[in-house]
Formats: structure tokens, C-alpha cells, sequence
């Protein structure tokens, strides 16, 4: 999880002092991205189904975050929000793990040069554009997966999440944010659990003893 979201700001070209808005904050992914972000000098925000999550995220450095309301449509509205909580300039860098309508909705509430890293598709893999804003705001929307990737890539973000991350995991100023753990033969109620949607972080399940 903390792999995959440093390599996202990486390619998102993220520096200190910019706002990233986080789809699916309360996720692994998501949870990881919000401390790696306020670790590295940015301004976390984040969207997630429930109130709980984004409470959750919070504990993690989150600085604001909304559940999205639907449009007429079903389509989630989140952009005015975002808007708002940067007084009108609209956010740096968003990493989308939805995908789907979040990924116009998003761009209504993007900086000038915003980009916009897509991790997931939740919601879907289609979605309609306004590209007349990505011209006139000059913005970036980039694809990424970390398993297709070819050998000398893996080896490069690997490093630089050893150069980057790993000291400030080992501080302490990063968690793994696992919220719950189960013994193998837990193992039924550990996908009940996933499956409910009630999980902020990871689940893990412990294998051996000792």
C-alpha cells in the first residue's frame, strides 16, 4: 500500500506545499497516501462511502474530507467542496483509486497544471470528460499499475521508496495502518469484513505463530 502510493505522488511529480485530493481514503492505498503526503509537506484531503472513514482518516493526518453526494445522474458531486477548501484555486495532484465519474467530477476542482493519477476503477472504467477544462488548465491525467510493469521500473520506485519511506516508516511517522488481524481459521470472518466495506486500512491475517 505504501509502495503504490509513493510511486503514485512520484509520477504525479508531487513536491511540499502542494494539496492532493485521495478517492478512497479510507483504503489501504489511501490511508498510506495521506500520511506519506503530510510526511513529505503536502495537505491531504480525501473522499471515502462513509463518515467513519474519513474519521479515520483523520487520525492519519487527513485535513479535510467529504463523503460525495450524487448529482440527479448518481454521479458523485465532490468538486464545490474541494473548491472551497482551497478558496477557489482547486487541488494539485489527485490520486484516484475510483476511478469512473470521480475522474470528471475531479476535474472540475483541479489547479492550473493539476494532475491526476489513476489507481483504480471502482466505479468503473468509463467516464465523460469536459476537455475543454484540461486545456485550459493545461492538466495531466496519468494511468499507473504496478504489476506490468517491467523489471528495471520495479527496481527504480523500489528504491525510492527505500530512500524515501522506509526511514520515516521506521520513525514512526508513517503506520502500516492495519486495523484488524485474524488467525487462519479467522479467516471467513476476515472476508466478511471486507466485504461489509466497514475496514479504514488493512486487514491481516496471521499465518504461523511466532
Amino acid at each position: 500500500a505504501c509502495i503504490a502510493a509513493h510511486d503514485a505522488l512520484q509520477q504525479a511529480g508531487f513536491v511540499a506545499g502542494e494539496s492532493v485530493l485521495i478517492h478512497a481514503v479510507g483504503s489501504g492505498v489511501g490511508l498510506a497516501a495521506v500520511q506519506i503526503v503530510r510526511a513529505l509537506g503536502g495537505i491531504p484531503y480525501g473522499t471515502a462511502r462513509s463518515a467513519s472513514k474519513i474519521e479515520a482518516a483523520r487520525g492519519f493526518g487527513l485535513e479535510e474530507g467529504w463523503v460525495p453526494k450524487q448529482d440527479a445522474d448518481g454521479s458523485p458531486a465532490f468538486s464545490e467542496s474541494m473548491l472551497g477548501a482551497t478558496g477557489g484555486r482547486g487541488v494539485d495532484v489527485i490520486l484516484d483509486l475510483v476511478g469512473g465519474a470521480y475522474v470528471a467530477e475531479g476535474i472540475k476542482c483541479m489547479a492550473p497544471r493539476g494532475r491526476l493519477v489513476l489507481i483504480g476503477l471502482l466505479a468503473g472504467p468509463t467516464t465523460e470528460l469536459d476537455l475543454r477544462r484540461v486545456l485550459s488548465r493545461r492538466l495531466s491525467l496519468r494511468g499507473t499499475v504496478l504489476r506490468a510493469r517491467g523489471l528495471e521500473e520495479r527496481i527504480a520506485f523500489t528504491d525510492a521508496f527505500v530512500r524515501d519511506i522506509v526511514p520515516l516508516l521506521e520513525a514512526g511517522k508513517i503506520d502500516a495502518n492495519i486495523e484488524r488481524t485474524f488467525s487462519l481459521d479467522e479467516i471467513a470472518k476476515a472476508h466478511a469484513l471486507l466485504a461489509g466495506n466497514g475496514v479504514a486500512g488493512k486487514v491481516a491475517v496471521r499465518v504461523a505463530e511466532g
